[in-house]
This record gives C-alpha cells, sequence and structure tokens, in this order.
C-alpha cells in the first residue's frame, strides 16, 4: 500500500501491514505488529507495537513504546541526529549507511 502523505500525520493501524509513506509527514504514529513501513520523511515517530520496521529516510525525533521494533534512517532533518526516546525491549535505532 501507498500512500502520500503531502506533510500530513499518517497513522497505521493493523498487523503485518507493508507500506510506503510518500512524501514527508509531521507525525508517522504505528500501531500494531510486524508492520513493515518506509517513508521518505517523518519529523516524529510514535511506535506502540511489536516488532515493527520503520526505515525513513529523513527523522526528526521519536517514541519506541513497543517491543522488538527496528528504526532505520538516513539523515536527521536539518542535519541533527534524530532523538528517540524507547521505553520498550529490544529495540534497535540506526543510521543507514
Amino acid at each position: 500500500r501507498i500512500i502520500v502523505s503531502g506533510g500530513r500525520d499518517v497513522v497505521i493501524k493493523g498487523n503485518r501491514c507493508v507500506v510506503v509513506v510518500s512524501g514527508g509527514c509531521s507525525l508517522l504514529t504505528l500501531t500494531g505488529g510486524e508492520n513493515q513501513v518506509q517513508c521518505d520523511s517523518a519529523d516524529q515517530i510514535t511506535i506502540s507495537g511489536n516488532g515493527n520496521t520503520l526505515i525513513s529516510g529523513l527523522l526528526g525525533n521519536g517514541t519506541i513504546t513497543g517491543n522488538g521494533n527496528l528504526v532505520s534512517w538516513g539523515n536527521g532533518i536539518d542535519g541533527i541526529i534524530p532523538t528517540i526516546q524507547s521505553t520498550g525491549i529490544n529495540n534497535e535505532v540506526e543510521r543507514l549507511e
């Protein structure tokens, strides 16, 4: 599924969804489990599920409250390294090379 965000907030709810978010979004909210999401840019992310994968070209800040999630990002917005707060277990945040 492809979502054209146009700078709006995007909410993805469900399990085992494969979603591409085209364009930047101000807030990307991901709930559910085992989702695979790719987005061009997200100012802020909130992940509250388990086993999700998010790949973002540009990333601002975010919060992960689930477990076993992977967040990968290419560059920080405005060149600033993203701040991601994780209160879950076995969450990974990494910069793409």
